[in-house]
């Protein structure tokens, strides 16, 4: 399910919105999962860096247009390692409850702000106050 809350005017709009949703996604799963930035980017394999970068990768798709091969930039890698990271992750979640859970927590984060973000862009007022 992507969540569109706003109706960029033309594809730069949209472009930027998407960028900034990525980045903030990438931002909140090292915050939540205590990883570094640098560590999603690397190529280490280790499971500690692996799950939140699958996790990352999958809401980055979920809740943006980004193609496989732009989220793969994000991440210096390629569509293919996304699109099996995307898997792993989908994976990861029907089988591990732990997984799952933490997955729909970060889900439900992203989707509470977007929905914050969204409703101080249509009363900017009531956010003053």
């Amino acid at each position: 399910m992507k969540l569109t809350l706003e109706i960029p005017c033309n594809k730069a709009q949209e472009a930027v919105r998407n960028i900034t949703v990525a980045s903030h996604i990438i931002r909140l799963v090292s915050r939540h999962c205590n990883v570094s930035i640098a560590d999603l980017e690397s190529s280490d394999r280790h499971w500690c860096y692996c799950w939140p970068r699958w996790i990352a990768i999958a809401l980055i798709r979920r809740h943006t247009n980004l193609s496989l091969s732009k989220i793969g930039c994000l991440f210096n890698r390629d569509h293919a390692a996304i699109l099996h990271a995307i898997r792993g992750a989908d994976n990861e979640v029907n089988t591990n409850c732990a997984s799952g859970r933490q997955f729909t927590y970060l889900h439900n984060l992203v989707v509470g702000e977007q929905w914050a973000s969204f409703t101080r862009l249509l009363n900017p007022k009531s956010a003053d106050r």
